[in-house]
């Protein structure tokens, strides 16, 4: 009787330590998605598409969707400079009509604009 009530005693202690750290690991994965997730609608505010898209496979946990997305990140930067750039240039779009909306962002642009040198034109 006494060696049960031991084993049982035992048991109970280490099914709660394991359920514990168990609780904890899924923890600091949930932490991570839902970093995931607030980095990839940032982004997607931004003009990027396909890593706020990978970004948020990951935040739920579909890996073969997310492998996808990065192999189409992959082919993206492979097809040329041309649709690279064109990522880049609605990217710099949104930034500045975000900088445009508020007074600190006019005066920074502002401020940009008047340190900016025109280009060298040879003749």
């Amino acid at each position: 009787m006494m060696n049960a009530v031991a084993v049982s005693v035992v048991v109970t202690v280490a099914a709660y330590f394991i359920g514990m750290r168990i609780i904890r690991f899924d923890t600091r994965v949930e932490k991570r998605r839902r970093a995931a997730q607030k980095l990839a609608i940032k982004l997607g505010t931004l003009g990027l598409v396909k890593i706020p898209e990978a970004l948020g496979d990951y935040s739920i946990g579909d890996y073969s969707e997310m492998g996808e997305k990065f192999i189409d990140i992959v082919k993206l930067f492979c097809s040329g400079e041309e649709a690279i750039l064109a990522e880049f240039a609605q990217i710099f779009s949104n930034l500045l009509r975000a900088k445009l909306t508020s007074e600190e962002g006019r005066a920074y642009v502002a401020a940009m604009l008047a340190d900016a040198t025109p280009p060298k034109v040879e003749a």
